[in-house]
């Protein structure tokens, strides 16, 4: 599954380095309150920038897919 970002600021952007890096990442399901736990398989930018600015916009496309639940059992 293929989640897209909308286009985010350079401050704001800086932070996505712990999503990538984390091992606990959820995705919340609004319809049912689920909360959906996802490995982040890889992550994609494009950048925008704006002439004579110097700033720059940040859109990210994340590859996840759905963790499997264990159990453990004796």
């Amino acid at each position: 599954m293929v989640l897209h970002t909308s286009w985010m600021s350079d401050e704001s952007s800086l932070r996505m380095h712990h999503l990538m890096n984390s091992i606990d990442v959820y995705l919340y399901d609004i319809v049912t309150g689920q909360m959906i736990p996802v490995v982040v398989d890889d992550m994609e930018c494009k950048y925008k920038t704006f002439k004579g600015e110097g700033g720059k916009m940040v859109n990210y496309a994340i590859n996840v897919t759905i963790a499997h639940d264990r159990i453990r059992r004796r």
